[in-house]
């Protein structure tokens, strides 16, 4: 028991500092796996609300400049065009 009780008494800061990082480790990991959640379930929610798959979004076919994405947000008035 001396052994361990000296062991720590020399270490303290090299233990104090492993344990820190495997607190930093763990913190990491569990936002890291919150993440991924959030962005797993945001892209399940577009593919069930959006109706085609967003890994492809340039297949569907645009009428109009207000259909593009962003389309909305681009005014071509003004604009004098030769």
């Amino acid at each position: 028991m001396d052994e361990i009780s000296g062991l720590v008494e020399r270490n303290w800061f090299e233990i104090g500092s492993l344990l820190i990082q495997c607190v930093i480790l763990a913190t990491v990991a569990w936002y890291g796996r919150k993440t991924l959640r959030f962005v797993r379930a945001f892209f399940q929610y577009l593919k069930m609300y959006s109706g085609r798959s967003w890994a492809y979004p340039m297949q569907r076919k645009w009428e109009t400049v207000a259909e593009l994405p962003l389309g909305g947000m681009i005014s071509f008035d003004g604009c004098k065009c030769r």
